[in-house]
């Protein structure tokens, strides 16, 4: 039994090291110029605390105030997501946020948003999810 009970821990330890080895930190100076511009336009007073560089390309920049924004290795944004803040209307592209001023005129703010090929995903502080189809590329 304690043999058992050591290799499940020394199992469990190799796991949890080979997921820290696939997302490395990086400095924010590494990530595609897009990415840094979009960083800098849209959280100008939020300070860059940690980037991670993952295994699949993809980048995830973690901000103060709780927000972070996955970037695809171009650096075009993905996912921008505000765990306890309304993100700020200037990440939102304008299907979005014609999309949630008609269908919610009452002050429901959007906590996170993701792009998928031809649509946005997003959840507003209502617990509410909508679908928005893109119009058009965006920033």
């Amino acid at each position: 039994m304690k043999k058992f009970i050591l290799f499940l821990t020394c199992a469990l330890s190799w796991t949890l090291a080979s997921a820290d080895i696939m997302d490395r930190r990086i400095s924010f100076k590494e990530l595609p110029d897009a990415a840094q511009s979009y960083i800098k336009k849209h959280f100008p007073n939020q300070r860059v605390v940690r980037v991670d560089s993952e295994d699949d390309g993809d980048y995830d920049v973690h901000l103060s105030g709780s927000y972070e924004v996955t970037f695809d290795y171009q650096g075009i944004w993905k996912e921008v997501d505000a765990s306890r803040k309304a993100l700020p209307v200037s990440v939102l592209p304008q299907e979005v946020q014609r999309a949630v001023s008609s269908r919610y005129p009452q002050n429901v703010k959007i906590m996170q948003v993701e792009r998928k090929s031809d649509r946005f995903e997003v959840e507003l502080s209502n617990q509410q999810k909508l679908n928005v189809k893109m119009e058009s590329s965006c920033e």
